[in-house]
């Protein structure tokens, strides 16, 4: 079934306030400054593949009780909806004009995305709702699902969309007396709606009473949706809740795009961003979220699930199940990894197992920064810290860090930066192995803890 997604204002049950249609109150994201947990990715893994959102143990579906709970969650939660005339606010010209405007702004803040949308492919996607849209069956449905993730408890019970007892639930909400008219009502109201996986086959629509500034910011959350990378949509395709995360992943970067203006009193998506901002923004560095969305480097947000090994092999070329000896040969010719924690912060990571010297992606990555970030600024200087995984002696996993941190220095140096500006050279700060930034139980936690740490200050 196509991925479809919805642009809503959402609130939890307890703490629902009636709204007018097409109302957005502010949000306010939650941002980690440091990442040095080394259980973070673990944690990730279990937010995302293990439980439900919120933590909760998934619960096995019972009949009668487990649909009768929820049906009667929904007609306790869900607000009433009068009926209401929509203005026409938007047409087809103002949908596809603004649509190739956002993208040009989604493609200015995000240099990960490679290849555009073309002109013509976003004013094919961008289409106005009619009356046929409402009575789509595959529409309702997925609209009404949508509806009983923010009323109910639905999430937290193991059982998939297609399942003939979920749409059995469905159709009983939708016959109900007391509740049929209520979802209907709210059904022709909903903003925008788009469904597809991919830039080919992915369509947006708006309501026709959408205002031009939300149908700004529509386009752009829709329009994010265009560049997932295929193994970003396999791997949140396999999570516990794909479509709860997959919209608040999207949600936070679309307001990455957005300006602080824009920002101030939108709420769509509030709930699934809150899930992504408790259960994968404080373990995850915000540059890996946007590689893994973009560019399909998952590996970044979590290492144990079994998408995520595929992609990190295939990527990187260090296979996540090989043996001792494999690993040690594999590691020295596997790509190096870099990752921006902050912006004074930067990691180089899968250095070769007992190696010291930087890899081309690092060099080139240092080289990225210093013409970005050194040459514009002659009062910034730079440390490196070293460090090494949990294998070998512990002693020579000290020296080791040492000589990385050392191999840093110069490779700094023969890059042309001046040796004034380094600092804390000799001797350089290491850690061995006593610092790691995951686990060191597995082929990629190993990888990402054979790493060089680089600060700047001034």
């Amino acid at each position: 079934m196509n991925r479809v997604s919805f642009q809503h204002t959402t609130t939890h049950p307890a703490r629902h306030s009636r709204l007018a249609p097409f109302f957005q109150p502010a949000n306010t994201p939650v941002i980690q400054a440091s990442f040095d947990d080394p259980n973070r990715y673990a944690q990730v893994h279990q937010n995302l593949f293990v439980t439900a959102p919120g933590g909760q143990a998934r619960q096995t579906w019972q009949e009668p009780a487990s649909a009768d709970l929820i049906v009667q969650q929904f007609k306790t939660n869900f607000p009433p909806q009068p009926q209401m005339r929509v203005p026409v606010r938007t047409t087809e010209n103002d949908a596809e004009a603004d649509a190739i405007a956002m993208d040009a702004r989604i493609r200015a803040t995000f240099p990960e995305i490679t290849t555009p949308v073309s002109e013509s492919r976003l004013r094919d996607a961008v289409q106005i709702m009619d009356s046929s849209f409402f009575s789509d069956d595959d529409f309702r449905r997925q609209w009404l699902a949508n509806q009983m993730m923010l009323f109910t408890d639905i999430e937290n019970f193991d059982i998939q969309e297609t399942d003939a007892r979920f749409r059995a639930v469905q159709d009983r909400l939708f016959a109900d007396p007391d509740i049929g008219d209520d979802i209907e009502n709210k059904m022709r109201l909903q903003s925008a709606f788009a469904r597809g996986d991919t830039p080919a086959d992915r369509e947006i629509f708006l309501n026709r009473g959408i205002a031009p500034g939300q149908r700004q910011l529509t386009l752009i959350h829709e329009i994010v949706h265009f560049y997932a990378h295929p193994d970003y949509r396999a791997w949140i395709d396999a999570c516990t809740a794909p479509r709860v995360y997959n919209e608040g992943l999207t949600e936070f970067l679309a307001r990455q795009v957005m300006n602080a203006t824009e920002l101030r009193g939108r709420s769509s998506y509030r709930d699934q961003l809150d899930a992504v901002n408790t259960d994968i923004v404080p373990f995850v560095p915000v540059s890996d979220i946007r590689k893994a969305f973009f560019q399909g480097e998952v590996w970044r947000m979590e290492h144990q699930s079994e998408v995520a090994r595929r992609v990190f092999g295939a990527q990187i070329g260090l296979d996540p199940s090989a043996n001792r000896a494999t690993e040690v040969q594999q590691s020295g010719v596997a790509q190096g990894i870099a990752q921006q924690v902050s912006n004074t912060h930067f990691r180089f990571m899968n250095l070769a197992v007992g190696g010291d010297q930087p890899k081309p992606e690092h060099v080139a990555f240092f080289q990225q920064i210093k013409q970005n970030r050194l040459d514009a600024n002659p009062l910034l200087k730079i440390k490196f810290i070293g460090h090494a995984s949990g294998t070998g002696p512990a002693s020579f996993n000290l020296q080791l860090s040492q000589r990385r941190a050392t191999a840093f220095y110069n490779m700094a140096i023969a890059e042309g930066l001046d040796a004034s500006r380094l600092i804390d050279r000799n001797p350089p700060e290491h850690h061995g192995e006593s610092q790691a930034t995951t686990d060191n139980d597995s082929v990629i936690g190993r990888a990402f803890n054979r790493r060089v740490e680089m600060i700047l200050s001034t």
